[in-house]
């Protein structure tokens, strides 16, 4: 052998070399039943999302099943990916493809699955829309805690009604204290308290109601108090003066001064003068006897002042008109 191509023509001979070919021609052959196979493409996976459906809303913190459909025509689904957005929640690789979404934050979200076949194609499926709803405003809690209840006063009485109250969900818009249901104040900050002056004899059923910065209200239980009427004076005439505010610190005694109807008390020389000592204090006024001054006057107009007096100097109540 030459180590050329050796083709039997059927003894042909060009006369060169009998019974063999040259090896510097061509030959020509004919090839049949010549099959070419090429690689089929892979074909990408179906996915579809059945729930949470379209629209659906929750209130958080929301927990939401996701569940979605996928199938592949040339092969296997390797796994199901769940997005909320652009963000990866969870797989699932195995057929049902299913997740559950927790503690899910108030907002709006675009969930769609994402389906990965064997030969890692992918197809997102249509995305659904869900709203998550804040939670419901909770109401807030509130509770008196004065006056007591069944507690006393005598008329006309300052009552000093003051409550507790907190929101878990918020803060405290205000506190509304109420006689029934008469408003009687209201207070914006903690401690949430008032002072409700010259209450007349009478039984009241007090109540505090809460408002939080969301609208929720919440009525405290009834507390029940009593103001009695002022029993009668001793015999005798009596002044009755509101205390000086300096009473317990400042004041030694107090001073009656009567003048003739119309006088300037601040330049006129009283007609009549009484040390009236430190009375005790009932709800705010001090009561007196001044017997022994008013005995002394002849029938007529007068008008009279209490002065506060201490080691601070002296202050003079406004002139009271009255008649003998």
């Amino acid at each position: 052998m030459d180590g050329g191509l050796d083709i039997d023509n059927g003894g042909a001979d060009d006369g060169r070399r009998p019974g063999r070919h040259d090896a510097t021609q061509l030959a020509t052959g004919v090839f049949d039943n010549v099959t070419v196979t090429t690689p089929t493409p892979n074909q990408a996976p179906n996915a579809s999302l059945t729930s949470p459906a379209n629209g659906t809303t929750y209130t958080a913190p929301a927990t939401v099943a996701m569940s979605a459909m996928a199938t592949d025509p040339d092969g296997t689904i390797a796994k199901v990916d769940f997005f909320a957005g652009t963000t990866l929640l969870g797989t699932a690789t195995a057929s049902p493809y299913n997740f559950t979404w927790n503690n899910v934050a108030a907002g709006s979200y675009s969930l769609t699955a994402v389906a990965t076949d064997n030969g890692g194609a992918t197809t997102t499926s249509a995305a659904r829309t869900i709203t998550v709803n804040g939670p419901p405003n909770q109401a807030p809690a509130v509770s008196l805690t004065a006056p007591a209840n069944g507690a006393t006063f005598t008329a006309p009485a300052s009552i000093t009604v003051s409550a507790t109250a907190s929101d878990t969900d918020g803060t405290i818009a205000r506190v509304d204290f109420f006689a029934g249901t008469t408003l009687i104040g209201s207070d914006t900050t903690s401690p949430y308290s008032i002072t409700w002056n010259n209450v007349p004899a009478g039984s009241y059923s007090l109540t505090a109601a809460a408002t939080d910065n969301g609208g929720a209200g919440t009525t405290s239980a009834a507390r029940t108090v009593t103001v009695a009427a002022p029993p009668p004076p001793p015999p005798g005439a009596h002044a009755l003066f509101a205390a000086s505010a300096d009473h317990n610190t400042l004041v030694t005694r107090y001073v009656l001064d009567v003048f003739a109807s119309g006088a300037n008390p601040n330049t006129a020389t009283p007609i009549a003068s009484q040390d009236l000592g430190k009375p005790a204090v009932v709800n705010g006024d001090c009561n007196a006897d001044i017997s022994a001054s008013y005995n002394s006057l002849a029938a007529g107009s007068y008008i009279a002042t209490v002065s506060a007096v201490g080691s601070g100097g002296s202050s003079r109540s406004a002139a009271t008109p009255f008649t003998k």
